[in-house]
Protein backbone atom coordinates (compact mmCIF):
# COMPACT_ATOMS: atom_id res chain seq x y z
CA UNK A 1 0.00 0.00 0.00
CA UNK A 2 1.26 3.38 -0.85
CA UNK A 3 0.19 6.46 1.32
CA UNK A 4 -1.33 9.31 -0.43
CA UNK A 5 0.61 12.35 -1.10
CA UNK A 6 0.03 15.17 1.49
CA UNK A 7 -1.51 17.31 -0.30
CA UNK A 8 -3.58 20.41 1.88
CA UNK A 9 -3.64 23.14 -0.73
CA UNK A 10 -2.98 23.92 -4.69
CA UNK A 11 0.44 24.77 -3.61
CA UNK A 12 1.05 21.04 -1.98
CA UNK A 13 -1.00 19.77 -5.15
CA UNK A 14 1.03 21.57 -7.78
CA UNK A 15 4.26 20.46 -6.01
CA UNK A 16 3.63 17.25 -5.12
CA UNK A 17 1.49 15.82 -7.64
CA UNK A 18 2.17 17.77 -10.74
CA UNK A 19 5.61 18.68 -10.34
CA UNK A 20 6.07 15.22 -9.47
CA UNK A 21 4.99 14.04 -12.87
CA UNK A 22 6.68 16.72 -14.19
CA UNK A 23 10.18 16.06 -13.53
CA UNK A 24 9.61 12.82 -11.82
CA UNK A 25 7.97 11.10 -14.50
CA UNK A 26 7.96 12.89 -18.01
CA UNK A 27 11.21 14.69 -18.07
CA UNK A 28 13.08 11.81 -17.10
CA UNK A 29 11.39 9.30 -19.11
CA UNK A 30 11.66 11.90 -22.82
CA UNK A 31 15.52 11.57 -21.50
CA UNK A 32 15.76 8.15 -21.12
CA UNK A 33 13.57 7.88 -24.76
CA UNK A 34 16.36 10.21 -26.28
CA UNK A 35 19.05 8.32 -25.06
CA UNK A 36 17.86 5.33 -26.39
CA UNK A 37 16.83 7.15 -29.77
CA UNK A 38 20.41 8.88 -29.88
CA UNK A 39 21.93 5.09 -29.60
CA UNK A 40 20.22 3.68 -32.20
CA UNK A 41 20.36 6.81 -34.39
CA UNK A 42 24.53 6.25 -33.88
CA UNK A 43 24.40 2.36 -34.60
CA UNK A 44 22.07 2.82 -37.62
CA UNK A 45 24.89 5.38 -39.26
CA UNK A 46 27.26 3.59 -37.90
CA UNK A 47 25.95 0.54 -40.34
CA UNK A 48 25.25 2.30 -42.87
CA UNK A 49 28.29 4.01 -43.42
CA UNK A 50 30.02 0.59 -43.09
CA UNK A 51 27.62 -0.49 -45.82
CA UNK A 52 28.89 2.41 -48.17
CA UNK A 53 32.56 1.64 -47.22
CA UNK A 54 32.47 -1.99 -47.89
CA UNK A 55 30.30 -1.16 -51.16
CA UNK A 56 33.48 1.08 -52.29
CA UNK A 57 36.07 -1.62 -51.84
CA UNK A 58 34.21 -4.44 -53.27
CA UNK A 59 33.87 -1.89 -56.83
CA UNK A 60 37.69 -1.60 -55.94
CA UNK A 61 38.84 -5.44 -55.09
CA UNK A 62 36.14 -6.92 -56.96
CA UNK A 63 35.99 -9.71 -54.43
CA UNK A 64 32.30 -11.13 -54.30
CA UNK A 65 33.32 -11.89 -50.37
CA UNK A 66 33.05 -7.88 -49.47
CA UNK A 67 29.92 -7.62 -51.52
CA UNK A 68 28.60 -10.17 -49.38
CA UNK A 69 29.20 -7.97 -46.00
CA UNK A 70 27.21 -4.96 -48.11
CA UNK A 71 24.07 -6.71 -47.88
CA UNK A 72 24.51 -8.16 -44.19
CA UNK A 73 25.75 -4.03 -43.06
CA UNK A 74 22.54 -2.64 -45.33
CA UNK A 75 20.52 -5.47 -44.10
CA UNK A 76 21.27 -4.96 -39.96
CA UNK A 77 20.96 -1.21 -40.71
CA UNK A 78 17.63 -1.67 -41.80
CA UNK A 79 16.65 -3.59 -39.11
CA UNK A 80 17.90 -1.19 -36.42
CA UNK A 81 15.64 1.40 -38.55
CA UNK A 82 12.56 -0.99 -38.34
CA UNK A 83 13.31 -0.92 -34.40
CA UNK A 84 13.21 2.65 -33.84
CA UNK A 85 10.32 3.21 -36.18
CA UNK A 86 8.20 0.11 -34.00
CA UNK A 87 9.27 1.44 -31.10
CA UNK A 88 8.60 5.08 -30.90
CA UNK A 89 11.14 6.34 -29.09
CA UNK A 90 10.84 9.85 -31.20
CA UNK A 91 6.97 9.95 -31.21
CA UNK A 92 7.98 9.24 -27.02
CA UNK A 93 10.49 11.87 -26.48
CA UNK A 94 8.00 14.37 -28.03
CA UNK A 95 4.53 13.26 -26.25
CA UNK A 96 6.80 13.36 -22.79
CA UNK A 97 7.84 16.97 -23.58
CA UNK A 98 5.13 18.47 -24.79
CA UNK A 99 3.01 16.77 -21.81
CA UNK A 100 5.66 18.73 -19.70
CA UNK A 101 5.56 21.99 -21.01
CA UNK A 102 1.55 22.02 -20.40
CA UNK A 103 2.00 21.03 -16.79
CA UNK A 104 4.83 23.49 -16.76
CA UNK A 105 2.29 26.62 -18.52
CA UNK A 106 -0.51 25.61 -16.14
CA UNK A 107 2.06 26.18 -13.34
CA UNK A 108 3.41 28.99 -14.41
CA UNK A 109 0.02 30.80 -15.20
CA UNK A 110 -1.29 30.23 -11.39
CA UNK A 111 1.99 31.36 -10.00
CA UNK A 112 1.47 34.70 -12.05
CA UNK A 113 -2.33 35.16 -11.26
CA UNK A 114 -3.78 37.88 -9.62
CA UNK A 115 -6.85 35.51 -8.82
CA UNK A 116 -6.18 32.67 -6.45
CA UNK A 117 -9.81 31.75 -5.81
CA UNK A 118 -10.78 28.20 -4.97
CA UNK A 119 -13.09 28.36 -8.17
CA UNK A 120 -9.91 29.04 -10.05
CA UNK A 121 -7.74 26.90 -8.29
CA UNK A 122 -10.02 23.80 -8.59
CA UNK A 123 -10.17 24.66 -12.32
CA UNK A 124 -6.01 24.73 -12.17
CA UNK A 125 -6.08 21.23 -10.64
CA UNK A 126 -8.40 19.67 -13.37
CA UNK A 127 -6.93 21.07 -16.18
CA UNK A 128 -3.44 19.64 -14.79
CA UNK A 129 -5.07 16.13 -14.64
CA UNK A 130 -6.62 16.52 -18.01
CA UNK A 131 -3.59 16.85 -19.86
CA UNK A 132 -2.28 13.75 -17.92
CA UNK A 133 -5.16 12.06 -18.57
CA UNK A 134 -4.64 12.73 -22.50
CA UNK A 135 -1.23 11.23 -22.11
CA UNK A 136 -2.60 8.58 -20.84
CA UNK A 137 -5.08 7.94 -23.21
CA UNK A 138 -3.04 8.28 -26.05
CA UNK A 139 -0.80 5.16 -24.78
CA UNK A 140 -4.34 3.44 -24.25
CA UNK A 141 -5.27 3.94 -27.58
CA UNK A 142 -1.82 2.58 -29.27
CA UNK A 143 -2.49 -0.87 -26.86
CA UNK A 144 -5.80 -0.94 -28.08
CA UNK A 145 -4.51 -0.66 -31.92
CA UNK A 146 -2.03 -3.34 -30.97
CA UNK A 147 -4.56 -5.66 -29.71
CA UNK A 148 -7.21 -5.65 -32.76
CA UNK A 149 -6.94 -8.34 -34.63
CA UNK A 150 -5.28 -8.01 -38.08
CA UNK A 151 -7.79 -7.63 -41.51
CA UNK A 152 -7.18 -10.97 -43.85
Amino acid sequence: AKPLPGVSDVASCLSSRVQAQIDGFYRASAQKQQRRLDLFRGIEFALSLAAALLSAIAAVVHEGDVGAWVAVATTVAAAITVHMAASRYEHLVISYLATARQLRSLVRAWGTASDKSAALAATLIQECEDVISRENESWMAAWSREDEPVAS
